[in-house]
Order: structure tokens, then sequence, then C-alpha cells
């Protein structure tokens, strides 16, 4: 897990499912950074991703972590990072110059890393990323304020999913899981369910029950079963776990040991 403020960066590892956590080391060069997602492949290997131009990678679960593209990345804000196996990973933040967002990508394990041309035909709500899911190396989703953008070709090309069906105003997209090519589900400010099963081609509102919530993110294990956290900005600890096992025909809110605003969730198959 990994978070902090603005100033202080934080990386937590369990090793026993949860019971004990240990605080690993931030290198000195990363450090003075809030942590703001991670993406683990397997015990050992995982990405990091926050503050200023921060990308951290280990390879050891932690013991050390190294931070990559130093000098070669722009000086923007990172927001989000997937990978898809130990040399392809993606990484998202705000915009540079007239970009709608920022998206990095590496084909070699984070030696180098390269910015992926992305540009919109309209003009988002806001210029900037959120979260990004894929579900191989050339095929990913990113979202952000009234973005939803699909790739399949590693970046060449990025189709616009957003629509005035599924994005009314200027409500946040703040976070996509892709279960397969076709099944996608969208977490959205106020209340914002959606789940596609054509591939983004079209996407069906859900009901979430919380119409006042910032719905966060979601993660699922199948077509029919997925959860979504979410918040209250400004509302203290406040926020709920919903959960489907229908596809999302009804949530159900989780009953959960500790009151807070919930920013991201993972379940594994």
């Amino acid at each position: 897990v990994v978070g902090g403020d603005e100033d202080t960066g934080i990386i937590l590892r369990t090793r026993d499912g949860g019971n004990n956590w240990e605080q690993q080391e931030i290198p000195e060069n990363a450090q003075g950074n809030g942590l703001i997602d991670i993406y683990a492949l397997d015990g050992d290997t995982a990405w990091a991703v926050g503050g200023e131009a921060v990308i951290l990678f280990t390879d050891d679960g932690g013991d050390t972590w190294v931070q990559q593209g130093q000098g070669e990345l722009p000086e923007i804000l990172m927001a989000g990072v997937y990978a898809y196996d130990t040399d392809n990973a993606w990484a998202i933040g705000d915009l540079v110059a007239d970009d709608a967002g920022t998206i990095l990508r590496t084909t070699d394990g984070g030696q180098s890393w390269n910015q992926i041309p992305y540009t919109l035909a309209r003009t988002p709500c806001q210029p900037q990323l959120i979260d990004i899911h894929g579900v191989d190396a050339e095929t990913v989703w990113v979202v952000g304020p009234c973005q939803v953008s699909f790739t399949d070709d590693g970046g060449e090309n990025w189709i616009d999913q957003w629509n005035l069906d599924i994005g009314e105003g200027s409500n946040h997209f703040n976070g996509v899981f892709a279960v397969d090519r076709d099944h996608i589900w969208l977490a959205r400010d106020s209340g914002g369910i959606l789940y596609s099963t054509d591939g983004g081609d079209n996407y069906e509102k859900q009901v979430s029950g919380f119409p006042g919530e910032e719905m966060m993110r979601a993660s699922a294990v199948d077509q029919h079963t997925a959860w979504v956290v979410s918040t209250i900005f400004g509302g203290g600890n406040s926020g709920h776990v919903l959960h489907t096992v229908d596809a999302g025909q009804t949530w159900i809110n989780q009953e959960i040991p500790v009151a807070a605003a919930w920013a991201g969730v993972s379940f594994v198959k």
C-alpha cells in the first residue's frame, strides 16, 4: 500500500495477509513526494507512482525501491500506474502543454519511459488523467475529468469513449477496471457506476444507492463480481464499500469495521 501527504511518501508491505505491515524505505532522490498509486505483479515486482515525476520500481519485494526515468520524465504530478508484465507498464498523470493528460509507457521494465501522444478531438472539462487499467500490454483504458479513452495498439491511436450518455456535466471519472476486452467498470462522481459489455462502445448506468458520494475505484474478479469504494469530499470519514454478484444489477453496501473516506480497492481471483 502507498500513501502519505504531499511532502511525505509511505510504502507498507505485508507478507502475512495483512496481520502485520512493515514500512519500506523510499530512495532519497524520491523523498519529499506523496505516493498515489501502486501496482504489484507478484510478491517481488511492483511499480508505485506519485508526487512530481516519481516512478518507483522494486523487483525484490520492496527491500529496495529504485526511482526510474530520472531526467526523462515530464515534471507532472503522477496519478496512476498499470503493469501487464515485468517489461510492460504504463503511468499517467497531469497535463503537459496542450495534451488532455500525460501517458507514459515502458516496454523494457522501466529502463526507459516514453511519453505516448494523447490528445482528444474535443476539449475535456479539465485536462488531467486519474486512473488506468488494461487487459494486456497493448490494450488499456484511461479515465479523468470528462475523459474515458481506450487503445488496443499500445497508444498509437486513442478512441474517445466519453459521450453525453455517460458524462453529464463535469463529473469526474475516478476509476476504471477492465475484466477482459469487453467488460469494463467505471467509477464516477455523484454516485456513478457504469458498466460496459461491448468494450466500451456503450456503458450502462447502474444504481449505487449513494448519489451524493464520489465513487472512487473499482475492482472485479469476473464479469459478475465486483467492488466499488466511495468517499464524500469534505465529509470527513465518510464512505462505503459496495459489492455486486450480478454484474451490477444490484449493489450491496458491505459492513466495514472502521469509518473512512475510501480511495482504492483491489481484489484477486
